[in-house]
């Protein structure tokens, strides 16, 4: 992987390290983003938010999701 660009340092916020290995149900990350799950899909798809695989499940990280938000989308 490259190094990330200073654009991409300067759009991602800062969050506590507890945060980084926390992750949500895409129904959950769904319902704290006021979207439907076919949306988080389409934007997991697109490598807006970021997810991790637990078996068969997808789950989104919650870092992805509250950049999102501050991102105001």
């Amino acid at each position: 992987m490259s190094a990330p660009t200073e654009a991409a340092a300067a759009v991602r916020p800062p969050f506590p390290e507890i945060f980084e290995d926390m992750s949500l149900p895409l129904r959950t990350a769904a319902g704290l983003l006021g979207l439907t799950p076919w949306t988080v899909e389409r934007l997991i798809d697109r490598g807006i938010l970021t997810t991790v695989q637990g078996g068969q499940y997808r789950y989104v990280t919650l870092t992805s999701i509250l950049t999102y938000r501050r991102l105001g989308r």
